[in-house]
């Protein structure tokens, strides 16, 4: 029986390992997604003002 339990509880402990590395993977491709997005976003608006700045001379 103690070994029955002990395994019970191992194979929980292994499923919250999963559900924790998985909230993991999923919040590194969040901040990359928002990351990549202000990366580009930045890029837009240098270009902008680089147009901005060439129209006006």
């Amino acid at each position: 029986m103690y070994k029955i339990k002990t395994t019970f509880i191992d194979n929980e402990k292994v499923e919250n390992l999963d559900r924790i590395s998985d909230s993991i993977k999923n919040k590194t491709k969040e901040i990359q997604k928002k990351f990549d997005n202000t990366s580009n976003s930045a890029v837009i608006l240098t270009g902008k003002q680089v147009v901005e700045a060439v129209k006006k001379t």
